[in-house]
């Protein structure tokens, strides 16, 4: 008597499923914040779109990886909890206000191959011939652009229960405290390995 076989998706198969959902999901919350913004006037979608340029640029999306791996290692069912999707893209938004600002801090011209958004924005203004510095403008748009999305990422992972939504505003917290001693060491051209390894754990 013969038996029907039973194929099971693998631990990494489920998880790229899940990945793919996520990048559906970014592209999903920042399309309609476009579209909501652009009805207001074209030009409010501008920080909007400065996110999507910098998520959509790729990038190796460890985090949400990480967040979905221990997701599935725990005995998630990544068909009955879309929590683990939000909370994933929340991550990547999380990692994108991240970067928009650390460019702006290190003065960086490049991110993923293209001109940071701050770049991007300055010589927009310049070639516009618009009034006031074109570099000031540039930054100011990158650091709205920063701060959006962080306002995406909090608004992903508000599905998260009370006890983990306490580590998330902890995360965020010691994000921007890295950061600060990100730039507080370089300055001061401290060479630190405990501190430096602090500090890239928190980042």
């Amino acid at each position: 008597m013969s038996t029907t076989p039973t194929f099971t998706v693998s631990p990494a198969q489920a998880r790229d499923t899940l990945l793919s959902r996520v990048e559906d999901r970014l592209r999903e919350v920042l399309a309609a914040e476009a579209t909501r913004w652009s009805a207001v006037d074209p030009r409010a979608a501008v920080p909007v779109e400065a996110v999507a340029a910098l998520v959509g640029a790729g990038g190796k999306r460890l985090r949400p990886a990480f967040c979905l791996s221990g997701f599935l290692a725990v005995g998630g069912d990544p068909a009955r909890e879309p929590v683990a999707v939000e909370v994933a893209a929340a991550l990547e938004m999380l990692h994108a206000f991240g970067l928009l600002h650390d460019d702006v801090m290190d003065d960086s011209p490049l991110r993923r191959g293209d001109p940071t958004a701050h770049e991007l924005h300055a010589a927009a203004h310049r070639a516009a011939g618009w009034a006031g510095e074109p570099r000031r403008f540039g930054e100011g748009v990158a650091i709205l652009a920063g701060d959006l999305a962080q306002t995406y990422a909090d608004r992903l992972a508000s599905a998260l229960p009370p006890a983990a939504r306490e580590i998330w505003y902890e995360l965020r917290t010691e994000i921007i405290i890295g950061q600060y001693l990100d730039i507080r060491v370089a300055a001061e051209r401290i060479a630190d390995p405990r501190l430096s390894r602090w500090i890239a754990v928190r980042k």
